[in-house]
This record gives C-alpha cells, structure tokens and sequence, in this order.
C-alpha cells in the first residue's frame, strides 16, 4: 500500500482513498491533454531512470511514451531494448517475446520510416534467434521496402544487417537482402550526408560465407541468382576475394556430396551436373568439366559413387578451381 500511495492512490477521507486518473480511464479524460501526456512522460522517464531494464519494463516504457505521443522517443526505446536482446540468450530473458512482438503487426506511422526499417531488421533477428518464424515479419519489410523504404539509409542498415546475421543460418534469406543492400541507390546517405557503406569492409565477401553455409540446391540456387545480378565492378571485387577458391570449392562439393550420401538409386548425377554454377558474365563462353573423383574405398571403385576431389564455380568469366579435402 506505501508503495501506491502517492501515484496510484490518493488519501481521502479517514482510511478511503482515491484512484489515480492513471488507473480509471474515466477520470483521466478529465485530465488536459498536456496534463495527461505530461503524466505518461514523466512515467516514462522514471523507468528509463533505473538503469538496468528487463523486458517487461521496456514494453511499459514504450507504452507510456506512445500515450505521451513521443513516438521516436518510444521507437528509441524499443529499438536499443532490441539490440540488447538479440544476443541474449533466450531461456535466461523472461517475456523476451513481448518485447519482440511490440508493434510487429505495425509500425506506427508517426515513426519515421528509416527508424521504422531498423526496428523490423531487429525484430526479425530477435524472433528467429527464439526459434519462431520469420515469415511474416520478413513480409512486411518486404512490403515496407518496396513501398520506398529500398531509398533510404534505414532500409539499407536492415538490408545488411540481416544479410550479416543469416549469412551461416539462412544463407537463401542472407542473399536477398544482401543483393537490396549491394542495389542501393547512390544517393542514399546518412542524416549528416555522408555515403551509406560498411567503411573500409566490403560486405560483396559475404556471398563467400554464403556459398560455404549453402546447405541445399535451393540454396546454391539462390546464390547463382544473386551473383548473375552483381555489377562488372562488383564482380571483380568478389573475384579479388581471398576467400573465393575456398568458399567455391566447398560450394560445388556440396552439390555432388548431397547425392553421393543418398542412397544408390536415388542419386541423381544428371540433375547434379547440370547445377554448375555459372555467373552472367560467363555464361556464353564456359563450360562445366567433368569433376575428378577420387573413389571411396567402400564402394569398389563404382565410377557413380565417387566423391569430388575439385569443385568448380564460375564467377567471373573463368573457373575457380581448388582441392577439396576429403570429408568421409
């Protein structure tokens, strides 16, 4: 009771107390409006002051400068609990998905759109990091990008930062967004003019890391497609990559070691060497070599049963050629 007298509660008479206008919407409407939204900041602000939040006191917060009508100030809020929340582990963060789940229907429009865009890349990354699907949420960034969102720096921030974190889990999402950033309009920049870029690191290395975590042909599929969209330039900053004869080595084993661990009759090595991933650049000049094997002491020297010794990739006019270490 001593802790709710004075903002919640009011003395009366006697032992009778009255109800804070807070508490009893139908007394709050009597409030002014500068009176009530000055309450709801103040409120607000006394959480912020604690220092150390958990998620349920965010979303309060976040709530009370919403009734404020400081909407940046919410959207602030919500966008640094986010960031906070993303690396934290889930089984030791109560109400995680709460917090999460503010606004994820809709973003205020009273929020400008570039803050509007890096809250939704947050909110993709905390929801899929607590094994919930992404589907939706990736959905209406989609349709927030498309409808202007793609020309600004808040749409570029959210483009990479999802193509950073679902480089290795979801390398098909990672390619997406990676190509939106790479397609970026030159003039985006930042509030102070300065260009949009990651600094002196190029993020065109990420499709390395996603040809090395493509784990299925959709998968290679995706990265083929990304690649016969990059630029002349971007193409020979990718080729300059020191990662490249790796990352496309292990990307054209992986497409023959999927069939080799299936069983016997349900290898499919026609459908495997037509999958040679083959850039736009080289497309008319190149062709896909037979791959070198080396034979799996098993399996009698069965030709079909081979595993690769070199993969191949095609990114840039000639082919990337490299050992494959054997992996059985």
């Amino acid at each position: 009771m001593e802790r709710l007298t004075g903002l919640w509660l009011q003395p009366f008479v006697g032992d009778k107390y009255t109800i804070s206008p807070l508490i009893d919407p139908a007394v709050s409407n009597l409030l002014e409006e500068r009176t009530r939204r000055g309450v709801y900041t103040v409120l607000a602000l006394s959480i912020m002051a604690r220092g150390t939040i958990y998620p349920l006191d965010a979303v309060t917060c976040i709530h009370y400068f919403t009734l404020a009508g400081l909407f940046g100030e919410a959207a602030f809020v919500l966008a640094s609990a986010l960031t906070a929340l993303i690396d934290a582990e889930p089984d030791l963060i109560e109400d995680s998905m709460v917090l999460a789940s503010v606004w994820i229907a809709e973003i205020p429009d009273q929020i400008d759109i570039n803050l509007k865009l890096h809250i939704r890349g947050l909110q993709i990354v905390a929801t899929d990091n607590r094994g919930r699907s992404i589907d939706f949420l990736l959905s209406k960034l989609d349709q927030e990008l498309d409808s202007g969102g793609a020309n600004t720096w808040g749409g570029a921030i959210a483009s990479s930062f999802l193509a950073i974190r679902f480089c290795k889990k979801h390398p098909a999402i990672a390619n997406r967004y990676l190509l939106k950033y790479l397609q970026r309009p030159a003039s985006v920049v930042f509030p102070d003019g300065k260009p949009v870029s990651m600094g002196e690191t190029s993020l065109i290395g990420i499709l390395w890391a996603t040809a090395q975590y493509a784990g299925s042909d959709e998968e290679v599929e995706s990265w083929i497609d990304t690649v016969e969209q990059l630029t002349p330039q971007q193409i020979e900053e990718l080729d300059a990559s020191p990662f490249k004869e790796d990352s496309a080595s292990v990307l054209c084993d992986g497409i023959w070691l999927r069939d080799y661990r299936k069983a016997p009759g349900d290898r499919d090595w026609s459908r495997v060497e037509s999958t040679g991933p083959q850039s736009r650049s080289c497309r008319d000049s190149t062709r896909i070599e037979d791959a070198r094997g080396i034979c799996d002491q098993n399996q009698n020297h069965d030709p079909r049963r081979m595993a690769p010794r070199y993969g191949r990739c095609c990114t840039t006019g000639s082919f990337v050629s490299a050992p494959v270490q054997q992996r059985w």
